[in-house]
């Protein structure tokens, strides 16, 4: 989340008048084919991100900041990727002077935004402004569909058990009321069980959701780096034989001396790296990587 400061003069302005716009802006741009090239990058692509991000950070630097009307109107700035929210304190025909400004450039760029004195949607939160108090709830779009993860899935039974909890945090997170959180999490309840998730899931995930307090959803999480392997492979219905099968020989493997970890780290995601000979790396974020030949059980006999 890129963030952008408001100068003293415009510091000044708002406490002399006491207003202020909230802007949320989106970020489109038209395809446009060159010498039979397509501009842009195609959407899914891993450097699609992290070159939208730089190429906007780029368009801030040398369109936004340097213009005057920002330079006296912008109380806040803040843009994740091609997601823009600010605060303006100038009138709101100078908003839309200033956003048709930002309209007319050769770069491809078009935003499209919504300018209210009460309340608008970025990202996934409603902010909702209230004797110059922000408070914020979840936001949906009108035509967002349900796209929760079908319990009648293949996915790992952990991950679907859990999927409710992480679901209804987010939301004990976006909304600052309690009585925003109660609705939210009844209108959630009713799309987990429209894809097949159990009652008793649900309902133990919103009591454990309740009974943590909201300050602590909102600190950050101390998350652990370790050096330990980890084998990634593509999940399949025959994942958990895999990880039986790992598990009940790991003390042949712990016999290699380049091998660091004491307890099998086994993740299904990606397609392990293997040769002709069936030969698998087990990878790991390190430099240290154990190399070992997979084989089944019978393999383990006979060669014992």
């Amino acid at each position: 989340m890129k963030t952008k400061e408001p100068t003293r003069q415009v510091r000044d302005k708002v406490e002399k008048s006491k207003v202020g716009l909230c802007i949320s802006a989106l970020t489109t741009s038209k395809k446009v084919l060159t010498e039979g090239t397509l501009s842009g990058t195609a959407m899914g692509a891993r450097c699609a991100p992290s070159f939208a991000n730089l190429f906007m950070g780029w368009w801030e630097e040398t369109s936004v900041y340097p213009s005057r009307a920002f330079r006296e109107n912008v109380l806040y700035w803040f843009r994740f990727i091609d997601d823009i929210f600010f605060i303006w304190a100038g009138s709101r025909e100078g908003c839309e002077d200033f956003l048709r400004m930002l309209n007319d450039n050769v770069y491809n760029i078009y935003l499209t935004f919504e300018i209210s004195l009460s309340t608008v949607g970025f990202l996934d939160l409603r902010l909702i402004r209230q004797n110059d108090i922000i408070y914020t709830d979840l936001f949906r779009k009108n035509t967002a569909a349900n796209g929760l993860l079908d319990f009648k899935s293949f996915h790992p039974h952990h991950l679907k058990k859990n999927l409710p909890t992480g679901q209804f945090h987010r939301i004990r997170r976006n909304c600052t009321l309690q009585s925003d959180f109660c609705s939210q999490a009844k209108a959630l309840s009713t799309r987990l069980q429209a894809r097949g998730y159990p009652r008793s899931i649900i309902k133990n995930a919103l009591q454990q959701t309740k009974s943590i307090p909201r300050t602590q959803l909102l600190k950050p999480r101390n998350r652990k780096v370790d050096n330990e392997l980890r084998y990634i492979t593509t999940f399949h219905n025959h994942w958990k034989e895999v990880s039986e099968l790992f598990r009940r020989h790991w003390n042949i493997l712990k016999t290699d001396p380049k091998n660091p970890a004491k307890t099998p780290k086994l993740w299904s995601s990606e397609n392990p790296t293997s040769d002709k000979n069936g030969t698998t790396f087990l990878s790991q974020n390190s430099s240290n990587c154990l190399l070992t030949s997979l084989m089944s059980t019978d393999c383990y006999q006979k060669k014992a």
